[in-house]
């Protein structure tokens, strides 16, 4: 079983948020996961059993722009990221079965 769980808000707007918040935020939320996955979806696979994977998200990985006035464009693009890359895996992991 793996869950991965992780928030940051960095950055404001599309076109004013740095180049460093844009990463912060990405590496974060994103790439946190991206890690986790990597790290033990592999060896989880390779034992033949059920493989479980909960990935936090946000509601505004749902909602999108919505709520990007509250938590800025950032941490919004990074947790849709997240929800998309969830829905990816689980094809993935179903065919594996």
């Amino acid at each position: 079983f793996l869950f991965n769980n992780a928030g940051l808000s960095a950055g404001y707007s599309s076109f004013n948020s740095t180049k460093s918040e844009w990463d912060l935020a990405l590496g974060v939320n994103l790439n946190g996961v991206i890690n986790g996955i990597s790290a033990f979806v592999p060896s989880m696979i390779a034992q033949n059993t059920p493989c479980y994977v909960v990935n936090t998200s946000s509601v505004a990985g749902l909602v999108g722009a919505n709520a990007m006035v509250d938590t800025g464009v950032p941490y919004v693009v990074a947790k849709t990221a997240v929800t998309s890359l969830t829905e990816c895996l689980a094809v993935e992991l179903r065919a594996k079965k």
